[in-house]
């Protein structure tokens, strides 16, 4: 059995015991679809210079996708603000120092 963990910029397949087997990053994802019938949800991943499908099955397919879409629409919105403002990115107090 593997999981499946969203992260802020990739998703990752992890073992029972938690090891990493594959990640894919946003970037590197062409599509992401799902079959709400069969219960499958298909990566479709860019490799070099060919485009990999992983498809899974799941039981709950429709709020794995959800996650996948959130998280790839909140990682590309913050990719649009660091390019708009630049190298640096003010993010203001961090702990107990202030800016």
């Amino acid at each position: 059995m593997c999981y499946l963990q969203v992260c802020d910029d990739c998703i990752l397949l992890r073992t029972g015991m938690g090891a990493i087997v594959e990640r894919w990053w946003y970037e590197k994802l062409v599509n992401i679809t799902y079959a709400p019938k069969t219960k499958v949800l298909c990566l479709w991943c860019r490799q070099r210079d060919e485009t990999i499908l992983n498809k899974f099955c799941t039981k709950k397919v429709n709020c794995n996708y959800n996650s996948f879409a959130t998280s790839r629409f909140l990682a590309s919105q913050l990719f649009c603000n660091m390019q708009r403002v630049g190298r640096f990115l003010r993010i203001g107090s961090i702990g107990s120092h202030t800016m």
